[in-house]
């Protein structure tokens, strides 16, 4: 009987541990202040001075929302404003760039800011009203170091061989 359940135990841990992380559950999408939050910070050697307001500004009447899911067009907006406009991509940074031909198209009111992420490249696909995870995040802001490539702890490689990438 003893055997009987060790070899249960062990095969119930073995199924476990096949399975994707993603299926132990859902990451949750980010909301605006937690977006905003991450990009003061991740920004603030590229924009020294940038606020929190001029990140994120709010809808019509003036509200920020701040607990409400952050969507991939109003993040797109907030990169923007927080990195104060990316780097057309050159050198070895067009290589890898992605294509955004055939993203949909932003809202009228976020087009001029989001165009400014498309053109840079970073971004592999668009959904106007997905929502974020922090792991997204995430990926989208190492792919600006190295677009950026301007601060030696956030993508050391591209930053101590920019000159080179750049012509190569």
């Amino acid at each position: 009987m003893k055997k009987r359940v060790l070899s249960f135990l062990l095969s119930v841990v073995l199924i476990c541990s096949l399975l994707p992380v993603s299926a132990l559950g859902a990451e949750a999408p980010l909301t605006r202040g937690e977006a905003r939050d991450i990009l003061l910070a991740a920004a603030d050697d590229y924009n020294p001075g940038v606020s929190a307001t001029d990140v994120m500004q709010g809808d019509q009447d003036g509200r920020l929302h701040e607990d409400r899911a952050v969507t991939e067009t109003e993040l797109l907006v907030m990169i923007a404003r927080a990195f104060g406009g990316l780097s057309e991509p050159v050198g070895d940074s067009a290589r890898w760039a992605y294509p955004s031909d055939g993203f949909s198209q932003p809202p009228a009111w976020a087009a001029e800011l989001a165009d400014q992420v498309f053109e840079a490249g970073v971004l592999t696909e668009y959904d106007s009203t997905g929502t974020v995870t922090a792991t997204e995040l995430d990926t989208l802001l190492k792919r600006i170091y190295a677009l950026e490539a301007s601060c030696l702890q956030d993508d050391f490689y591209a930053y101590v061989n920019r000159e080179w990438l750049e012509k190569a």
